[in-house]
């Protein structure tokens, strides 16, 4: 792309796939190229070029007519420079927004769900069908919350009964039929107004009935305040982004930003049709050039930066140069998959030995496993007296 790349492809998934763009362009050359006609019709039957003969100017006149020229054509100069400088400002803000959503809340969120699934592979590292259930479970769980993020982020930009419908979000069905969700988790998620943070709840809860069906090596309340502390972080880096989704420039920086922009844009295009009549009736023809290729350039270039927010404010729909669902649901399920592999067969296990055979030094049958614990529970005398008077 920073070679050639550019000129290849398309422009799928660019601000040249705009059609406001190309639109706009048109008008801006549709009003530049009447207003050439118009000053020049003006100019040579009524105003001050109405006896002027090219043949027969002097070297004063040709310097007179250059001057209007670049007086005429550096009007919008200080526009240029102050729309230049707001629009620098917003295009860093909003890729700053981007960079965010994608980096400092939705990996953190895939970092969870990661970080859970090394711990549930090294608790459970036997290849026994509840050790594999309880693995799949808490994986199923974690990918089920970022399909239900995906959809609720999908749910932000839905206007019509269409788009809804295609995305499935007055319904599960799609999230059962790929075997995220049994049909018990969707009717209780069904009415559900936080699906994607719900699921964060289920999830703790889940290491809670481990602990005290003494499936962990720790049945402290330390172990489940931690487990409980990154479900929490989860569910906060979910309503960090859909707060971020939800939330827009102010309008009167945006309006003043785009006003600014338009004036600039439509600007320019009368004063390219200005200068071009002029220098037509003047014979410089570079400057007719120079003009319609300045209104070409700044007008789908400064639009385009205008066209970057509504492309980026939202990145996890469907468009092109979106955030693909799919394939970061690929990639948690196969390096969560890959943690339980690494947990059911590290190196020191020693595969298909026979019964009678000895192990070699420093290695093990099985994988090492910390031996699960039973919660201990104190019960004060105070507490006993109340049970004793019930």
């Amino acid at each position: 792309m920073a070679r050639f790349g550019f000129l290849i492809g398309g422009a799928e998934g660019t601000v040249f796939d705009a059609p406001f763009l190309w639109i706009q362009l048109m008008l801006c050359l549709l009003i530049a190229a009447a207003t050439l006609v118009i000053v020049y019709v003006y100019e040579t039957n009524i105003g001050m070029y109405k006896d002027y003969v090219w043949e027969e100017r002097d070297i004063i006149a040709v310097f007179e007519h250059l001057t209007e020229l670049k007086v005429i054509a550096g009007l919008t100069d200080s526009f240029v420079d102050l729309a230049a400088f707001l629009l620098g400002m917003y295009l860093d803000k909003q890729v700053d927004i981007w960079w965010e959503l994608r980096h400092d809340t939705m990996q953190e969120l895939i970092n969870i769900i990661s970080s859970q699934c090394m711990r549930a592979s090294v608790y459970f590292p036997q290849q026994t069908p509840t050790s594999q259930a309880n693995k799949e479970l808490l994986l199923r769980y974690g990918t089920l919350s970022l399909a239900l993020f995906w959809r609720d982020a999908h749910e932000v930009d839905a206007w019509d009964k269409r788009t809804r419908k295609k995305f499935h979000l007055d319904d599960l069905d799609d999230l059962v039929n790929e075997g995220l969700m049994t049909e018990r988790e969707r009717e209780l998620l069904m009415k559900c107004p936080v699906k994607s943070q719900v699921v964060w709840t289920w999830i703790g809860s889940l290491w809670t009935k481990w602990i005290l069906d003494g499936r962990l090596p720790d049945a402290s309340h330390e172990m489940q305040s931690d487990l409980c502390g990154e479900c929490e972080k989860a569910a906060d880096r979910i309503r960090s982004m859909l707060a971020r989704i939800n939330t827009q420039f102010p309008l009167t920086y945006t309006h003043l930003l785009v006003s600014i922009t338009k004036v600039l844009i439509f600007t320019n295009a009368v004063i390219c049709g200005y200068v071009s009549a002029i220098a037509i009736i003047g014979h410089y023809w570079y400057w007719v050039a120079v003009q319609f290729v300045n209104l070409i350039l700044l007008t789908v270039f400064y639009q385009g930066i205008l066209h970057i927010y509504p492309a980026i404010v939202n990145p996890f729909c469907d468009n092109v140069s979106d955030f693909s669902w799919k394939l970061f649901h690929a990639r948690t399920v196969n390096q969560c998959r890959s943690f339980f592999a690494a947990g059911e067969k590290p190196p020191y296990v020693v595969a298909d030995l026979d019964d009678g055979e000895d192990v070699p030094e420093g290695m093990r049958r099985h994988p090492a496993q910390m031996p699960p614990q039973l919660p201990i529970v104190q019960i004060s005398s105070t507490r006993m007296k109340l049970f004793g008077n019930q």
